[in-house]
């Protein structure tokens, strides 16, 4: 498991994704963190872009941010078994940065991890995770089976493309 620090500055910058207080949650709150794909680099590779967004008012649970993290699956890749790229959820508790919920397919358990259908029916409609641009909405599943399904981020996509191709042609890939 990396340091929490290592999480803190292991970025590229200016990508410092995580605040002190999500670090320190993580840190203190162990159900929490092993939800997350982060704890297993053996698997994933973190993308270091982390898109935040909040649902759309008057949506009762406006005022949670929510955090998207980003990742790239060696394994399913490996395998040629989609999808290659897949997210964690975390919401930041009426984005007052004391309290966070990891929503999850594995581990739903605990005030801090729940299930990912869950997320889905409290901050979306079905399968939908609302976006803020309502001119402009899509999906925001959290798996997906290559770079131009990701959501419209040039710098998340040219990132996963990084790491992928780095991947394909070494077997190994880091930010």
């Amino acid at each position: 498991m990396p340091t929490f620090q290592q999480l803190r500055t292991g970025y590229p910058a200016p990508h410092y994704p995580f605040s002190n207080t999500l670090l320190a949650f993580m840190a203190n709150d162990n159900n929490f963190y092993s939800s997350l794909k982060l704890a297993n680099s053996t698997r994933f590779q973190i993308i270091p872009v982390i898109l935040t967004s909040h649902t759309v008012l008057p949506h009762p649970l406006s005022a949670d941010q929510v955090i998207g993290i980003w990742y790239f699956d060696k394994v399913n890749f490996n395998t040629g078994n989609t999808p290659f790229f897949k997210q964690d959820f975390i919401i930041n508790v009426g984005t007052r940065h004391t309290d966070y919920i990891s929503y999850s397919a594995a581990n739903s358990n605990g005030q801090s991890v729940k299930p990912i259908r869950e997320f889905f029916r409290l901050y979306g409609s079905g399968t939908k995770f609302y976006n803020r641009n309502a001119r402009h909405p899509q999906r925001w599943q959290h798996h997906y089976d290559n770079v131009i399904n990701l959501p419209r981020s040039a710098e998340l996509r040219a990132w996963a493309k990084k790491l992928r191709d780095e991947y394909r042609k070494t077997g190994n890939c880091t930010i």
